[in-house]
């Protein structure tokens, strides 16, 4: 399988030197584990749960008016410059292609053992239209990704490194998940347009 023109890898997005004081930065956030998304028709079941099975990772928000002017500062930094990248790489190709903004700008910190088991990032109670990943880091071995076909018939995985952007359709075209970390910590940016 050959990931295809709408999946767009753009190495040394951001310079890793910068990325590099975000991930020296990290250990201060208070990350939290990840949930998964659950059937909201289920009766006393939470939108969001965690189960390590499925999804084993910790997560951290970056939000504008955080805690910190760090914070702050990272935020508008990626809104920015990843709004930009959208716009060169989707909305100026595609003329029916368009967003209304991101929904969020997420630190994910994959230990070993981490892992996200095959999903696609649009669902009916979270629809999105772009989904983005920006490898912070790559001191580690394993957390690669890995996009399927959409019958899941076969699959190409792209390998972490530094810098490296990656830019897809959130939709069920594709399927998409996180192998297990081996060694390290892995540390990557997730956003969504929507």
């Amino acid at each position: 399988m050959h990931v295809d023109d709408f999946v767009q890898i753009i190495d040394n997005a951001f310079d890793p030197e910068e990325l590099g004081k975000l991930v020296r930065f990290c250990p201060r956030f208070d990350f939290k584990e990840a949930g998964v998304l659950t059937d909201k028709s289920r009766p006393n079941q939470p939108v969001s749960q965690v189960d390590k099975n499925t999804r084993n990772v910790s997560t951290y928000s970056l939000l504008p008016n955080g805690p910190s002017k760090t914070e702050a500062h990272w935020h508008n930094f990626f809104k920015f410059w990843i709004g930009k990248l959208v716009k060169h790489y989707f909305t100026d190709k595609y003329k029916h292609f368009s967003i209304r903004g991101f929904y969020e700008f997420t630190l994910l910190k994959y230990e070993p053992g981490g892992h996200y088991v095959d999903h696609v990032d649009h669902a009916e109670s979270v629809p999105r239209t772009l989904s983005i990943i920006l490898f912070l880091n790559d001191s580690y071995t394993g957390g690669e990704i890995e996009f399927f076909k959409p019958d899941m018939s076969s699959s190409q995985v792209i390998k972490p490194q530094t810098g490296r952007l990656i830019m897809w359709p959130s939709n069920f075209v594709y399927p998409h998940k996180v192998l297990p970390v081996k060694k390290g910590t892995r540390y990557s940016l997730v956003s969504w347009a929507v």
